[in-house]
């Protein structure tokens, strides 16, 4: 079984989770040369041409001598070069309004031009680029992933905007900027940053299109002359948090997004000296130009993956005891980010949980009439308050000792 195989079923695991959307589907916008799919659940290698689309679990493999242009279907583009292998991944929760798209390169080289938009109606975009060795996420950027066949080692080069870049298996991330190339190999931390060659840019250029390549160079150009003039040669001791994700099951009318980004942000400039506190206005898919924006040292970004009360029962071995008790849950998932060196400090999640009875002062409907709030007293004291508390408490405490590092 040769290693792709194996690294899909290392996948598998994960994806069949999901099931596919008919509309959600990538489609071959040209060809030149040689292509085949192999569809979701079947072994055998199939001729595919331009307009045709590419489902859930679908892997393309493009043969010697050809080229592949995907165009997904957010307007999302993928050049793929000759002997190289992608699998695709499309899938949608629809109650949370949010659309996943994953890519994997078992081996060959492709480059991507990611939207910075979110696709119409979806509140949460999530976009990936997997290897044997390495995930990137990414939002609104361009790059050029190539990976060796034998070994899956992974080189990543940034033509435009930042790329997050993690070790999948020693979980060490880094922040690629553009012009910068790393490394990541199965058992080592991914290479520090370094500019890629020009014998590299012109490499791309030949496969991918000159034009395409200087125009994202060049809208990278102004960008990056945008940020100098902002930041204007120094970074001040500022922390810069964006409202945090909400990916619960919370749909009430307490905009708790805001709430966990203010309670984070008084908590942590409270507990360091000097340090000043800035709230953004939205959610955030680039932490380093989101901090030069703001002229900030350190970038807080975060998602709420759980925020709810749930109802227990309990009897007793002997069946001679019932009761019925409430459970809050508070899980959220923080990224601490440091500008100046463009490194990925601490991406961990904290949650807070506390049960109480069933009584009328416990439920949703009575804890719904309090301000979400930490400086009141009433919410802080219900079982949904002790559990906001505990979790940002927690991740108060790892974020000052992180800063505090530095």
């Amino acid at each position: 079984m040769n290693r792709s195989i194996l690294f899909l079923l290392a996948l598998g695991c994960t994806f069949s989770l999901y099931a596919a959307n008919a509309d959600i589907t990538t489609k071959i916008d040209s060809v030149y040369g040689a292509t085949e799919v192999r569809r979701a659940g079947s072994q055998k290698w199939e001729t595919i041409g331009t307009g045709a689309k590419l489902f859930n679990n679908d892997i393309i493999r493009v043969l010697n001598n050809s080229m592949v242009r995907l165009l997904s279907f957010d307007g999302n583009t993928v050049y793929i070069h000759a002997n190289s292998q992608l699998l695709i991944n499309n899938f949608e929760n629809a109650d949370k309004q949010s659309v996943s798209e994953h890519f994997t390169v078992f081996f060959g080289a492709a480059y991507f031009l990611i939207n910075a938009a979110l696709p119409p109606g979806m509140q949460f975009h999530d976009v990936k680029v997997f290897t044997p060795t390495s995930v990137s996420a990414t939002r609104g950027t361009s790059f050029e992933v190539e990976v060796a066949e034998n070994t899956g080692s992974t080189i990543v080069r940034v033509v435009n905007h930042t790329v997050l870049v993690r070790n999948i298996i020693k979980n060490v991330s880094i922040f690629l900027k553009a012009g910068l190339q790393s490394t990541i190999e199965i058992n080592t931390d991914p290479i520090l940053p370094r500019p890629f060659l020009e014998k590299d840019l012109a490499a791309l250029k030949s496969w991918v299109g000159e034009g395409i390549i200087q125009r994202e160079m060049n809208t990278q150009l102004s960008s990056a002359s945008r940020d100098r003039d902002i930041i204007s040669g120094k970074i001040e001791s500022r922390l810069a948090i964006a409202p945090f994700k909400n990916l619960s099951q919370y749909t009430g009318t307490w905009k708790i997004d805001s709430v966990f980004a203010r309670s984070l942000a008084n908590q942590v400039s409270s507990s360091v000296p000097g340090l000043k506190a800035i709230i953004g206005d939205s959610s955030v898919s680039d932490p380093l130009a989101f901090g030069v924006a703001h002229g900030a040292r350190f970038v807080i970004t975060g998602v709420i993956e759980n925020f709810d009360i749930t109802q227990h029962a309990k009897i007793s071995a002997r069946a001679d005891e019932y009761k019925e008790y409430n459970t809050s849950i508070v899980k959220i998932r923080i990224q601490l980010t440091d500008v100046e060196s463009g490194k990925l400090l601490n991406d961990n999640a904290f949650s807070g949980e506390f049960t109480d009875a069933q009584t009328p002062q416990n439920s949703w409907k009575e804890i719904s009439k309090l301000p979400c709030s930490l400086a009141d007293k009433k919410f802080v004291g219900s079982i949904l308050g002790k559990s906001m508390k505990l979790a940002l408490e927690s991740a108060t405490e790892e974020m000052v000792r992180y800063i505090r590092a530095q």
